[in-house]
């Protein structure tokens, strides 16, 4: 399990655009299974995108710019 460098675990996906409603609804199936598998961890969609507002997710899911995790990650 990914882990930033502040301990916490996080199960990320990554795509290039959540704009494609199909690529969106994979991202979003594969983590909302994750807390079956892992137990609670943070899940994260990030992406090269970096418009607003970022389309609605299930509650739990956050979508964010891959270089704003990068840089609130300590990465």
């Amino acid at each position: 399990m990914p882990t930033s460098p502040d301990g916490r675990e996080e199960f990320i996906q990554v795509c290039a655009s959540v704009d494609d409603p199909e690529t969106l609804a994979g991202e979003v199936c594969a983590l909302q299974d994750a807390p079956a598998e892992f137990g609670k961890v943070e899940r994260v969609i990030l992406t090269a995108e970096t418009r607003l507002p970022f389309p609605e997710v299930p509650e739990g899911i956050r979508i964010l710019p891959a270089w704003k995790w990068m840089l609130m990650s300590g990465y």
